[in-house]
Formats: C-alpha cells, structure tokens, sequence
C-alpha cells in the first residue's frame, strides 16, 4: 500500500537536503542496477542537524501514520536514510525492486511542477 502524505518537509528543509546531496553525495555503483547513485547517507542525528528537530520529528511520524502501534516494532530495527539525487542528467531513474526494509519513505524535495516525472509506482501481491 501507498500513503500519501503531501509537504511532510517544509520547503526550507527540501532545500537543505538538496543541497547536502549535492555538496557531499557519494557515487558509489548502486546495489539495484550499478549506476552511479548520487547518495548522501545520513545517521539520525546528521538528519536533524540538517533539517531541524520539528522537520526531522514530522518525518519519524510517518511510520505511526502507516503502521499504527508497528511502528514501533519498525524503528527499532535497523533504520537507513539516505537522501538521492535523480535528474535527467545524473540519474533519470531507478529500476524495479524489491526494497529490503518493512518500509520505505519516499520523499519529494521539489514540489509538484518544478520536475517531470519521478512519478512511484508501486506494484504489490
């Protein structure tokens, strides 16, 4: 299933997560296809730092939103951030998978209009 959350991350936030991945993004092969993947990883604490505490607390109730009281048994897991770049020249897509983790949040930094496509697709059992 899909849940839409629309704006989670004030545009002040987007903004500094572009810029962070842009400035510091590694370009290791990605694991899915071998492409560069422009990534920036990023601890819990290095997210906060990044964006602030209220915008990092509004992403970690995403999870709460989805799964209800699992949420809990999901964040205490192994948890993984990472923020990417995909642009017509850099990365124009990343190709069907099957993600590892119980779930995965997506999150737009652009807002609707200022890309085309990035449009996710979801294809489930």
């Amino acid at each position: 299933a899909i849940l839409r959350s629309p704006a989670v991350l004030p545009p002040a936030a987007c903004e500094a997560l572009r810029n962070a991945v842009s400035a510091e993004s590694q370009q290791k092969a990605d694991t899915v296809d071998g492409a560069p993947d422009h990534q920036l990883n990023l601890s819990r604490e290095e997210l906060e730092s990044a964006i602030g505490p209220e915008a990092a607390a509004a992403l970690w109730s995403l999870p709460a939103s989805f799964l209800g009281e699992a949420a809990d048994a999901a964040l205490t897991s192994d948890v993984e951030i990472f923020v990417r770049r995909y642009t017509p020249a850099t990365r124009p897509w990343n190709p069907f998978h099957t993600d590892s983790s119980r779930l995965t949040i997506n999150v737009a930094l652009d807002p609707p209009g200022r890309y085309t496509g990035g449009t996710l697709l979801g294809c489930f059992d």
